[in-house]
């Protein structure tokens, strides 16, 4: 599909809204995967590039992302909520 050179892999993290394009004409709110090694910018093969509202309902949730890393982005092919994943109640 992306070529034999880009593997289908999976990750695991929480998904939270970050800010991308720094002050530039492009600079957007969009969905990222964050974990210990980092965070990345979340996109899907149909979604919309800035903002995919798609990602919306997993927010603050921890979850394995099934897809491609792209270097720049994570193109994911699927989501899976992980059990006793969002905000603990106080």
């Amino acid at each position: 599909m992306y070529g034999d050179d880009i593997k289908k892999t999976s990750i695991t993290g929480t998904i939270v809204k970050a800010k991308f394009g720094g002050t530039s004409k492009s600079a957007h709110t969009g969905f990222a995967l964050q974990n210990k090694e980092g965070s990345i910018k979340l996109r899907r093969d149909d979604g919309n590039a800035f903002y995919d509202d798609f990602f919306e309902k997993y927010e603050n949730k921890n979850v394995v992302a099934d897809g491609f890393d792209m270097e720049q982005y994570f193109l994911v092919t699927a989501l899976k909520i992980v059990a006793g994943s969002g905000k603990k109640k106080s």
